[in-house]
């Protein structure tokens, strides 16, 4: 289907494009191919990874310009002075800026900036408004809202949910500020070539005959990783044709996931990964 050509340029503001950010950079990189794909042209800002994060995600369809890290990003991820003033002088060049996440400094810069110069922003919070989200770290996500924000968030031109779900929780979260909600593509063509069972079983021999359960993301609290576990524990007991794959980075909670792990004796019919992107 022909939906014609639209001339923009937007800029797209992320914390960083390296895998274990999980899925905010993948979405960003998606959107700007498919963006490319009606004529629009994007250009993308983020941080550069620490040292010994490894290659960012390669973005084909966009300008993308990471910039060096100051000495607040591990207090205020993605916290870069360099950004911060490139923002300011370029600004205003771009029909659109869209924010990718909030709470991080990239976020907080290109809101600040887009403001100062008239530039309509678009937020997608990807998840930072739901209920667990907001649990961890709430007060100082609330100093952060009063001391630092400032009411940039709700200044935005628009928010861009997901979900219904997510829709809820950012009107919730927000005041005055149009959600509108778009859910999140799959290109088909990622999948068109997939090796087979065979070569997992090969890599994890322990699934082998075995029915698998799959959680894909990153480890963290609020993915409900325990329940997972202790609910997987009570299917698997008496059975030795259950096997959990948990793949992912850790996100903070993968000792407490083996500490679950262990105190359920679920060792043999559990494993860890790491992450797992692509075929490998």
């Amino acid at each position: 289907m022909d939906v014609g050509r639209i001339q923009m340029h937007i800029l797209h503001i992320v914390r960083g494009l390296e895998p274990e950010l999980g899925g905010p950079p993948r979405f960003v990189v998606a959107l700007t191919s498919a963006l490319k794909r009606i004529g629009v042209d994007s250009t993308i800002f983020g941080a550069e990874p620490e040292a010994g994060d490894g290659p960012s995600i390669p973005a084909p369809d966009a300008d993308v310009r990471l910039f060096r890290r100051g000495r607040l990003a591990r207090y205020w991820p993605g916290h870069s002075p360099e950004m911060r003033q490139e923002l300011g002088r370029v600004v205003g060049q771009f029909d659109a800026v869209h924010i990718h996440e909030l709470w991080h400094y990239p976020n907080y810069a290109a809101a600040r900036a887009s403001r100062q110069n008239n530039v309509p922003y678009l937020i997608s919070p990807l998840g930072t408004f739901a209920p667990t989200a907001l649990s961890k770290g709430r007060l100082k996500k609330r100093l952060y809202s009063a001391l630092v924000d400032r009411g940039l968030s709700n200044k935005a031109a628009a928010f861009h949910a997901m979900t219904d779900h997510e829709a809820r929780d950012t009107t919730a979260g927000t005041s005055g500020v149009s959600v509108e909600i778009v859910p999140i593509g799959v290109d088909p063509a990622e999948f068109a070539s997939m090796p087979g069972p065979e070569e997992f079983e090969r890599l994890y021999p322990e699934v082998r005959d075995k029915h698998v359960v799959l959680f894909l993301g990153r480890l963290n609290r609020i993915k409900g990783l325990g329940i997972l576990i202790e609910g997987f524990g009570r299917a698997a007991r008496g059975r030795d044709d259950l096997h959990l794959i948990l793949a992912g980075p850790d996100g903070g909670y993968e000792r407490a996931a083996r500490e679950i792990v262990r105190a359920e004796s679920l060792e043999s019919k559990v494993s860890f990964t790491g992450p797992i992107y692509g075929e490998t």
